[in-house]
């Protein structure tokens, strides 16, 4: 494929349409079961070697193979969209309500359809290429729910190229990057189980709040919200919560939700090592017990200098 190669306005015209007729299907994670059959219908027009469906749920991978041995490049795009409402009024808005394409990847869905359509014309000489659209980015699940489907194990890639939009930058301009491209991420939900007690006896109790706010404290005293070092870590807290809107309780239980970034997974291992140091230290300081659960975890994704 010539990288210099010239879109024509019809082809650009098309992709576009196509864009819009996604982001009319904005679907929440795991349920993108109309814009994974959307995806369907555009490669068929493509005569693909092979589709594989229903990948990790609504994932799919389409194959272009050359019948000869060489490298196996995959292309991604994710399907899913946000819990949001859309407010545009434009003829192609989201038709599903309190849900829409905030993110961009209705956009990232037709330029990977796109790509296959020059791959369809193109068709590699040796090797392979493979399309792949995964559900479910939003919630971080998708990826390693294709990756563990028995589905997916002939999918053996040598090369994956996936981008997102970035807002800002000219229009047009591709970001590279060295090293980490995007943080690790996760989030944490801590609940305090102490004692309740009423109001006008809160000696008689064992209340959360005390340790709450200890770890706010700690937690921001192991942030490091540089972007440019290595050992950039940040905590953010999201919601927390503790008792019941009841004047004459002193509450027994609460909750604290945080979300941490940090650039590598190495260092997100001990940032968890340290935030789970300081919450056995302090929930035993106030006589608490505790319990972690851990979602959306996504990880780090890395540019290999090659």
């Amino acid at each position: 494929i010539n990288p210099t190669m010239q879109f024509s306005n019809q082809f650009c015209s098309e992709l576009t349409q196509v864009r819009r007729s996604f982001h009319a299907l904005a679907e929440m994670s795991k349920v993108e079961t109309k814009s994974a059959a959307k995806v369907i219908e555009e490669l068929l027009k493509l005569s693909p070697t092979n589709i594989i469906a229903n990948v990790g749920g609504t994932g799919i991978v389409a194959e272009f193979d050359s019948g000869v041995a060489g490298p196996k490049v995959l292309f991604r795009a994710e399907l899913d969209a946000l819990p949001i409402q859309e407010i545009n009024t434009f003829a192609h808005r989201s038709c599903t309500d309190g849900v829409s394409h905030k993110c961009g990847h209705d956009g990232h869905l037709a330029t990977v359809l796109g790509t296959a359509q020059i791959v369809a014309a193109n068709r590699p000489k040796k090797g392979k290429v493979y399309l792949l659209f995964q559900p479910a980015e939003e919630t971080g699940s998708g990826a390693q729910a294709m990756l563990d489907d028995p589905l997916f194990a002939s999918v053996q890639p040598d090369y994956v190229f996936a981008y997102h939009n970035v807002p800002g930058y000219p229009l047009g301009q591709v970001i590279l990057r060295k090293g980490a491209m995007n943080a690790s991420v996760r989030s944490i939900i801590i609940k305090f189980f102490g004692k309740t007690s009423h109001a006008a006896e809160p000696e008689c109790g064992i209340s959360p709040a005390l340790a709450i706010a200890q770890l706010l404290t700690t937690f921001d005293g192991l942030s490091n919200n540089t972007k440019t070092r290595k050992d950039f870590r940040v905590i953010t807290p999201v919601h927390m919560n503790m008792g019941e809107v009841a004047y004459g309780v002193a509450a027994g239980y609460g909750e604290l939700h945080l979300t941490i970034r940090t650039w590598t997974e190495e260092e997100m291992l001990s940032l968890i090592a340290d935030m789970t140091k300081a919450i056995e230290e302090t929930t035993a300081a106030h006589k608490l017990t505790y319990e972690t659960e851990w979602v959306e975890i996504f990880v780090s994704c890395g540019n290999k200098d090659e």
